[in-house]
């Protein structure tokens, strides 16, 4: 009778021991993590570039008596990208289906500066929004004369280092997720025109 009593208490106290860990298991897994604050920084490769793009000839030909304007609009057809990179598996996953959205870095000088009223949304896709450049310039073409405009834009690219904390719901403790912030925005063009007399 010993040994069955002696045998209940073992069967019972490992019952006890895989329901704790169970438990626990289940506490680690469903932690949420929700999002405290995001700090941006400059390390080794960060920093500003540019880079140049050839837009494609602008050609308007005019056949009339009559003089006419053409408005060149470079920035009408380009856009911004914003994108964040990282490595940490759980990058962009602990936010779910909740859409967050972060303070963004605008320039370099000693340090990144960010500016609250800017805000840009967090996640693994490829931000675009149009240009909001809307410079443009205005160009008149004799009577029966052909105009060529030819278009170099330059983009402006900053890199820098972005460290996202989380605060766990359940334990409150914190986690941090490292990763790159990149933006690439159309800076400034250079226009070459061409103004040519037709045939007659």
């Amino acid at each position: 009778m010993k040994q069955i009593n002696l045998l209940r208490q073992s069967l019972c106290g490992i019952f006890l021991l895989c329901t704790l860990v169970a438990c626990s298991n289940d506490e680690e897994i469903n932690e949420k993590y929700s999002f405290k604050d995001i700090r941006y920084s400059l390390e080794e490769g960060d920093g500003e570039s540019c880079f140049e793009t050839e837009l494609p000839l602008e050609v308007t030909v005019n056949k009339s008596s009559q003089s006419k304007s053409v408005i060149h609009k470079p920035y009408e057809n380009e856009w911004e990208e914003t994108t964040f990179l990282s490595d940490d598996p759980e990058a962009f996953t602990w936010m779910g289906k909740e859409e967050i959205y972060v303070q963004a870095p605008f320039t370099i000088l000693d340090k990144v500066y960010a500016n609250n009223n800017m805000k840009v949304k967090y996640g693994a896709e490829t931000i675009q929004i149009k240009s909001p450049n809307k410079s443009d310039s205005s160009t008149t073409i004799p009577p029966h004369s052909k105009l060529t405009i030819g278009s170099i834009l330059t983009y402006k690219r900053l890199t820098v280092t972005y460290t996202i904390t989380l605060t766990g719901e359940y334990t409150k403790t914190e986690k941090q997720i490292k990763g790159k912030y990149i933006k690439t925005v159309p800076a400034y063009h250079k226009a070459t025109i061409k103004l040519e007399k037709l045939p007659e």
